[in-house]
This record gives structure tokens, sequence and C-alpha cells, in this order.
């Protein structure tokens, strides 16, 4: 399912995110997990945004997120996820 990022529920703006001297979007490969994720401006707005809305916090490892209970929340009231 496609989802809108820049809907105000989100509250992204991509078009302000594509004027980023940084890359807009690519792939990266974590290699602590091996697998690959999102980089670049859209990733670091997206996280930005998650840690302004509380939904994630530092982990207890270095560059290591956790999933608030908010965030559980949210994430599956604006993105249809299921982290429960």
């Amino acid at each position: 399912m496609d989802r809108d990022f820049s809907t105000p529920s989100f509250g992204l703006d991509i078009g302000e995110i594509r004027w980023s001297r940084r890359r807009f979007a690519g792939l990266c490969i974590d290699w602590t997990q091996r697998r690959g994720h999102l980089n670049g401006a859209l990733a670091a707005a997206i996280t930005s945004r998650l840690f302004e809305l509380g939904w994630i916090e530092r982990g207890q490892r270095r560059r290591s997120v956790r999933v608030t209970p908010a965030g559980v929340e949210g994430l599956a009231c604006t993105f249809g996820l299921d982290l429960a």
C-alpha cells in the first residue's frame, strides 16, 4: 500500500526535502544486521520526525533506537504497521 508521507498527520514536506544538498534517498547496507535500509535526506527527515513525535528514542547501543509505546500506536495508525 502506498503512503503519502507529506500528509499533515506525519508532517514531512517531501518537496522541501528534495531540495536538500544530500542525496534524496538510496539503499545502504547495515553491516550489523546485514540488511538494507533507506539512507539520504528522506531517511534523515523521517528519523528526525520520529524523534520529534517521541515514537523512537535512543537505544543502549551506539546508533540504535527503540520504538516507544507511543511509536507503536503512531506507526500503526499512520502507516498501518503492526509492531505488537
